[in-house]
């Protein structure tokens, strides 16, 4: 099987691809539809997946809001930790068997499945 993240090849009871580090394997159920909404996502989540929801559903970089919501912590101090935790809050949470609906392009850099 290939990870999804870089392309390289990982044996069948891998639970994190060796050459990213990125989670591959899931004890989860097929889903009967994708999920289509804002979601906070369990792949790529650091504190709470909000950034990683909010990047996935937009189609934005992942790494640049990360960076824009600790400038608004840090800057607008009880403003964006505020937003933040009202977001984790709002949000509602991807289920662990999510169905992402395939990209319109591929990524430079990352390979389709």
């Amino acid at each position: 099987m290939n990870c999804r993240n870089c392309g390289a090849v990982y044996g069948e009871g891998a639970n994190f691809c060796a050459i990213c580090g990125t989670r591959v394997s899931y004890v989860a159920a097929p889903c009967a539809q994708p999920v289509t909404g804002l979601v906070r996502l369990h792949e790529g989540r650091m504190i709470a997946g909000v950034c990683a929801g909010l990047s996935w559903y937009y189609g934005w970089d992942l790494a640049l809001v990360r960076v824009v919501v600790v400038l608004l912590a840090v800057l607008a101090f009880p403003v964006g930790i505020i937003a933040y935790l009202a977001a984790w809050l709002i949000i509602p949470e991807a289920p662990l068997c999510v169905v992402m609906p395939p990209m319109q392009q591929p990524i430079q850099g990352h390979p389709q499945t």
